[in-house]
């Protein structure tokens, strides 16, 4: 059975009114987008492993979101909602995210089940590269995923997270 409830994320409409007036643009402290960010899935990036990269590209992107709303694969449309370029949708990256949980498990045919639960914490830019990574612990086995990738100062950031529960490798 799958469930799939959401909350959609908003650019900070004063951002997208004029990049040029810095009054428009609010202290990086205060809260935009959808409302209370829930907390983090993964705290400490550095208990990751790294599973595999992707580079993202304006064609790749594009050929995936061809249809639907326009900021996932058009410049104007994008700049004009306040973020620098098109960014991924959503099931782009948790297609990254699946097809690693699927390989890393393919010997026992895939997971049998879990139950997850999708955070997408920053947009993911047509042109960016992504690592996919995931957590494990002893008992519970994998139990979070994570798309990140590297902020203006090259310093790792999550763009999506799974947190990871119920979760049965394949019978092997």
């Amino acid at each position: 059975m799958i469930s799939a409830p959401r909350t959609s994320l908003r650019p900070d409409p004063q951002r997208a009114e004029s990049k040029s007036d810095a009054s428009n643009v609010k202290d990086k402290d205060t809260k935009g987008g959808a409302g209370e960010r829930p907390q983090p899935v993964v705290e400490d990036l550095s208990v990751l492993e790294f599973l595999a990269s992707y580079q993202l590209t304006p064609e790749g992107v594009r050929a995936y979101s061809m249809e639907g709303n326009s900021i996932h694969y058009e410049m104007e449309p994008a700049q004009k909602a306040g973020f620098r370029a098109p960014l991924i949708g959503g099931g782009m990256g948790v297609h990254f995210l699946m097809a690693e949980l699927w390989q890393a498990h393919k010997q026992g045919g895939g997971p049998h089940a879990f139950d997850a639960e999708i955070y997408f914490r920053r947009p993911i830019f047509w042109d960016d590269s992504v690592g996919v990574y995931s957590r494990a612990d002893e008992k519970s086995g994998w139990n979070a995923m994570a798309l990140l990738k590297d902020d203006a100062q090259g310093n790792k950031k999550v763009g999506t997270e799974i947190s990871l529960k119920l979760f049965k490798p394949g019978l092997i």
